[in-house]
């Protein structure tokens, strides 16, 4: 019997049904085994619960006490280590798993380590790690369900370097799934929430190890950054936290979440890695502990550069040149930020102190641009890669949809220009899976503004300067989704490789908890939404300063840190 073509369209729109229906069926299967697992790891590690004996005053005394006040309180004996770890353990399992803001719980093996502690600039010191460094008997798992079989068999070189200087690394912070984005979420433990305002993300990606500061469930903690995920997740959740120059953290890598893909990142925009803590005195501790001779033998590609302890002293006292401003062309800053930086302004001037205005002109509209050529550079395809079938966050969704469905690269920029998405529908329409020819030219663009800055910044004759780090306070779950160019004042500084740091100053006020743009971009509704109900939220500036210069950033931390006295005003 003769079949003719009306009869096979039938036939075969019922086949490709069939094989995507079962494509479909076999993901999300995929899917809920992971998350199972997931769910496993957590089950687990909840399941485990040390009750500790800790006096109620004791533990309210050494919890109000900055790291730096900690050891000198056990050299002097009046205070013990076992009972400072016993306090922050049990503050960590209480708070940490409410707020789930921690990853792996290293508490026994820590008490474990008591007998054999060394001494040194960290000692007694319970820290937190981020879910990405290696550490011996960890999984790290840099929120990836398909990392939980691997377990590590030694420290990174400056976790390594934490030990060596006494310092007790004994939890984990959880981190955002692969990492690359501004909120902190996972299938393993969950959506961070930020200890001010629950309701409100933590930021990310090292936003687990900012909230366990904020909670105070550790007294110090380690992050990375490449775009800002040491100071954003720092100034959302109302601590001190600095990305250093790269090639003084970061010879070796940590977690590698691209390992079967070009990642153009990490060609063009080097890693950093960096403390948080309750004060700019914290912050030093960590980098006293750091740089010095045996850090460089255990990472021979890092710059063999001390402490400077004389210039970041020298800088406290006196009088600098620093340059200033409250908004960088390309996202408009909440009136409250701009407040909190023309406020610091005038307490520098009234210090002696001279302010000069930093005016970059299309520089950070430029850095913006090359920023996020960098980031999409690639075929999304990797995702699935990484993922192995586990679902991706939400961050990742178009991503995943770019990936499975080509046309959706050209559908979604265009979805969201019609829905006023403007700033947001032109980052991501920026061409991705570029070729060899097209990575040369933006290497060379990169290279070409980065000189043009730095001859700029040079032009100014700045010791330092003082910027926003984010033009909001901490948003609500979710709501980064289409902010992406805000984060324009942390990430164009990961491109330069300049250290910053973050100050938190004080808290919105009444009557702040608003946002006012003449902007017609989409945008701005979010803008408004994120800033109302903030009211006793915290906001903060950053400092920026010349590469490798990273103790006279600390020391401009610190006078700023004198003004407002933040680390006097816990949660």
């Amino acid at each position: 019997m003769k079949i003719g073509y009306r009869e096979l369209i039938p036939a075969s729109a019922a086949v490709v049904i069939a094989y995507f229906a079962l494509k479909y069926a076999a993901r999300k299967i995929r899917a809920r085994k992971a998350r199972q697992r997931g769910a496993a790891k957590l089950k687990e590690r909840n399941s485990k619960w040390l009750e500790l004996n800790v006096d109620p005053e004791l533990k309210e005394k050494i919890l109000s006490m900055k790291a730096y006040q900690i050891v000198e309180a056990i050299n002097s004996g009046s205070l013990t280590v076992q009972q400072v770890l016993n306090t922050y353990i049990m503050r960590a399992q209480e708070l940490g798993r409410k707020y789930s803001i921690t990853a792996e719980e290293m508490f026994t093996d820590a008490i474990n380590r008591l007998e054999d502690l060394p001494g040194g600039i960290l000692y007694g010191l319970p820290i937190s790690i981020k879910d990405s460094f290696s550490q011996k008997g960890c999984v790290t798992s840099a929120g990836l369900v398909r990392r939980l079989g691997k377990v590590d068999t030694s420290d990174h070189p400056l976790v390594s370097q934490i030990r060596e200087s006494g310092g007790l690394p004994f939890v984990r912070g959880n981190p955002l799934q692969i990492m690359m984005w501004f909120e902190t979420e996972n299938n393993i433990y969950g959506v961070a929430k930020n200890p001010w305002d629950p309701s409100r993300t933590v930021g990310g990606s090292s936003g687990g190890d900012a909230g366990i500061v904020a909670a105070r469930c550790a007294a110090l903690a380690i992050g990375s950054d490449i775009g800002g995920s040491i100071r954003i997740p720092s100034a959302f959740c109302g601590v001190y936290g600095i990305r250093t120059t790269s090639r003084r953290t970061n010879g070796k890598e940590g977690a590698q979440t691209h390992p079967n893909k070009i990642d153009h990142f990490k060609l063009l925009i080097k890693s950093t890695r960096g403390p948080m803590g309750r004060c700019v005195e914290d912050l030093t501790l960590v980098l006293k502990a750091w740089w010095n001779e045996q850090l460089w033998k255990k990472d021979c590609y890092l710059f063999p550069m001390k402490f400077d302890q004389e210039l970041y002293e020298n800088t406290q006292k006196k009088k600098l040149r620093i340059g200033y401003f409250d908004y960088n062309g390309v996202f408009e800053c909440a009136e409250v930020i701009k407040d909190i930086i023309r406020e610091t302004k005038q307490k520098l001037e009234a210090e002696g102190h001279e302010l000069v205005e930093f005016d970059a002109g299309n520089l950070f509209s430029e850095g913006t641009d090359i920023y996020a050529r960098i980031a999409y550079a690639g075929d999304p395809k990797y995702l699935s890669e990484e993922l192995e079938g586990e679902e991706p966050a939400w961050v990742y969704k178009v991503l995943d949809l770019q990936a499975r469905f080509p046309f959706m690269k050209t559908l979604v920029p265009l979805y969201l220009r019609l829905l006023g998405h403007k700033q947001l529908a032109r980052l991501v329409g920026l061409p991705r899976d570029i070729s060899l020819d097209e990575f040369c030219k933006l290497f060379n663009d990169s290279a070409v503004f980065k000189n043009k800055f730095h001859d700029y910044w040079n032009s100014l004759q700045i010791d330092a300067l003082i910027c926003p780090i984010w033009p909001l306070v901490a948003p609500q779950h979710t709501k980064t989704k289409t902010l992406a160019a805000a984060f324009s004042y942390s990430f164009v500084w990961n491109l330069l490789d300049y250290p910053c740091g973050v100050v938190p100053v004080r808290t919105v006020r009444a009557g702040e908890d608003k946002y006012e743009s003449t902007s017609r971009d989409k945008a701005v509704k979010s803008c408004k939404e994120i800033m109302e109900g903030s009211v006793g939220l915290p906001v903060c500036l950053q400092v920026v300063g010349y590469p490798s210069r990273d103790e006279e950033v600390l020391g401009v931390m610190k006078v700023i840190e004198g003004f407002y006295k933040f680390d006097e005003h816990p949660i």
